[in-house]
């Protein structure tokens, strides 16, 4: 066995092969945080180098698909007291792994749509789904599509879904994470039957923006809070 940094690191690596790569410990909540995909770029560039006639080592994942849906994330009520005022403060610059639906008020809007398909045996590609644009149906409670919404409920977060295909021949598993999944904070909107928005990627990271301007509820934007405030609550 070797690591990954010795492997790609340069003139220690020369002459060494490997019959398997494994970058599943770089897999996050969110897709790519971990550097996952300069790693399939570094392990690309190594194998390139490698004498004419070597079989190219396996990738394992070799592929990844960061799917998303819309949701609501409200601090809800506690001890009787109505906390979703603060809800138009909510933010985060990244996506962070929290328990979306095991929060208080929180629920998904809709079904899981791509966003990202990362090609780790293609040395990192990365494919936004629908060149990027993407729209979400709304769900109402029940779980069903509908064309009118609860006037309650406040868009303002996307939940991310990763989902691996440890062999391209094999069909995609997600990865175990019962209790967390990354979110990402986006100005809150009231929700329509359309919920469209605008996914980038890096390869460092995914983001989540409205494709559209948008006028945030509330308060939005004057005052704005991390979510370890309302983990305090």
């Amino acid at each position: 066995p070797i690591s990954l940094e010795e492997l790609c690191g340069g003139s220690s690596a020369r002459g060494v092969e490997a019959d398997v790569v494994v970058l599943s410990p770089l897999i996050d909540p969110s897709g790519c945080d971990r550097r996952i995909v300069p790693a399939a770029r570094a392990v690309a560039r190594w194998a390139a180098a490698a004498p004419a006639g070597s079989q190219p080592p396996r990738l394992v994942p070799e592929r990844l698909l960061v799917r998303g849906a819309a949701a609501c994330l409200s601090a809800g009520r506690v001890c009787g007291v109505d906390l979703r005022p603060l809800d138009a403060a909510r933010w985060a610059g990244p996506a962070l792994a929290i328990s979306a639906e095991l929060e208080e008020g929180g629920r998904l809007l809709s079904r899981f749509e791509p966003l990202v398909e990362l090609d780790l045996r293609g040395g990192g590609l990365t494919r936004l789904a629908h060149g990027g644009a993407v729209r979400f149906s709304y769900l109402g409670s029940d779980g069903d599509a509908v064309d009118s919404v609860e006037k309650e409920s406040v868009f303002n977060a996307v939940v991310l879904d990763v989902r691996v295909d440890w062999e391209a021949s094999r069909a995609g598993c997600a990865v175990p994470t019962p209790h967390k999944r990354a979110v990402q904070y986006i100005e809150p909107v009231a929700p329509s039957a359309w919920m469209r928005v605008c996914v980038r990627c890096n390869g460092l990271r995914i983001w989540v923006e409205h494709a559209e301007a948008v006028a945030p509820l509330g308060a939005w934007g004057r005052v704005l809070i991390q979510p370890w405030h309302f983990a305090m609550l």
